[in-house]
């Protein structure tokens, strides 16, 4: 998983921490001081904070990109931070028992709803906060206060990300899918029966990860 703020680029990585880099990525440099856990699942920017979610010891939060880390669990019941995201000043933490938020930059969580839920992913688009799990698709408007299942027309329940190009929904499970207005639910694309890890906008193109940051095909969806 990766984060941008600016000009830097962090890389979380299973055992070695997180890594920064200043220059696209020809150079990296390991930023783990006061991380004590080092598996990262999770890295988001909110502000001039970086946040990591970890395997097992919760979210550290950076305020100076990297350079020292500090725990932030207070409330947070579980230590397993699948996913991370920020919307509006709001900390979204994903785990394996539900979601959890946070409007203090991580100092105190609360609970966020879909309790019992293993969060796949959160992420923000189109002005709502999306959360995957393995019963499916759920949104909100109103910051985590209350979920709404949107899996009408999906083939598969494990919705595993969403991102957002010029107005248009894509959802990755197996082969993508785009959110048509007019009838209000997901409509297969071309790209079928393959799981989709995650999703990337750049420009006019939408590119999409088949497997976990393995291989990247370009799909020209305008």
């Amino acid at each position: 998983m990766f984060t941008v703020k600016g000009a830097l680029i962090f890389a979380g990585t299973q055992g070695g921490g997180v890594f920064r880099s200043s220059d696209n990525g020809d150079t990296w440099i390991q930023v783990n001081s006061g991380l004590t856990n080092q598996s990262i699942l999770s890295l988001t920017v909110g502000g001039t904070n970086v946040f990591a979610g970890t395997i097992g010891d919760g979210v550290f939060v950076s305020a100076d990109n990297g350079d020292n880390w500090t725990a932030v669990n207070t409330g947070l019941t579980d230590l397993v931070v699948t996913s991370l995201v920020v919307n509006n000043n709001t900390v979204f933490a994903g785990t394996n028992s539900g979601m959890f938020v946070s409007i203090n930059n991580g100092n105190i969580w609360t609970p966020g709803g879909l309790a019992g839920e293993i969060i796949q992913f959160v992420s923000v688009a189109n002005s709502k906060v999306f959360a995957g799990t393995f019963h499916g698709l759920f949104h909100s408007i109103d910051n985590g206060a209350n979920w709404d299942l949107d899996n009408n027309g999906l083939s598969g329940a494990t919705v595993l990300c969403v991102a957002e190009r010029e107005g248009k929904l894509y959802a990755g499970t197996s082969g993508v899918f785009v959110f048509d207005d007019n009838s209000g639910s997901w409509q297969g694309t071309t790209l079928t029966d393959e799981p989709v890890y995650a999703l990337i906008v750049a420009g006019h193109y939408l590119d999409r990860f088949p497997l976990p940051m393995a291989f990247l095909d370009r799909l020209m969806v305008a």
